[in-house]
């Protein structure tokens, strides 16, 4: 039986807290564990949570299903009737999907629109165009980013801004994790269409990486089903 502390006021503060780190979130569930005598120490031996469509600064998740414990809040403003706060970096494993709508969802949210710019278009930059010549500085922007996710690849469609003209590009890519942290393109290419079957090998998109961060560290990341499933670990650390 569940203690009446976790009850009558960890489990409220909780899933408050939950609902103020996101946008908005459509199915949610959580299990706390430990007893009142641990809890009233400070700190809360293990929370299990589980949700559906939720909204993390403009990203679409599909689903959530993560873990953590070890969990130090401020337990006595709380049962003050206070917002629940985190007091130490807590480390959370678990795995999150990301289905193909809601994956394009979030390709519009200010965060991964400014990280795409910011990867993309130097590599884009240092192809060539069909005449052979490199795009170069001719290529100011690109916009109206989609994906395709097909078998274990997705497939990006972009439109081009070169000297005032639209061109469509299509990349097609797998995706692989090095050292838990490190995201990199995996077999990248050019299709002439988003339905080709073949395509043009990208040398300089193989060389790309793309740095998650020291507090993530991720053991698995692959694409099936038109989803992308990630597992692993990241810190989470307390707002000062």
């Amino acid at each position: 039986m569940q203690s009446r502390l976790i009850s009558k006021v960890l489990s409220p503060a909780v899933r408050l807290w939950i609902r103020s780190q996101v946008e908005s979130i459509a199915h949610l569930e959580f299990q706390i564990q430990g007893s009142d005598r641990q809890i009233l120490a400070g700190c809360i031996p293990g929370v299990a949570v589980t949700a559906e469509k939720a909204i993390y600064q403009g990203i679409h998740i599909s689903q959530v299903a993560i873990a953590a414990g070890e969990i130090r809040v401020n337990l006595s403003q709380v049962l003050q009737g206070k917002p629940l706060r985190l007091l130490a970096k807590i480390p959370i494993s678990g795995e999150v999907q990301f289905q193909q709508n809601d994956l394009n969802a979030s390709l519009h949210s200010p965060l991964l629109s400014e990280a795409m710019q910011v990867a993309l278009l130097p590599l884009l930059r240092g192809i060539t165009d069909p005449t052979g010549e490199l795009w170069g500085d001719r290529l100011t922007d690109f916009h109206s980013p989609q994906v395709v996710l097909r078998g274990d690849r997705a497939i990006l469609t972009i439109q081009l801004i070169v000297e005032n003209q639209t061109i469509p590009f299509t990349l097609r890519t797998g995706l692989q994790i090095l050292n838990g942290s490190l995201l990199k393109f995996d077999h990248p290419e050019s299709l002439p269409s988003p339905e080709a079957e073949q395509g043009h090998p990208l040398l300089a998109f193989e060389m790309f990486e793309a740095d998650l961060g020291e507090e993530v560290n991720l053991t698995e990341l692959r694409i099936a089903k038109r989803t992308i499933f990630c597992q692993g670990q990241i810190n989470v650390t307390p707002v000062s």
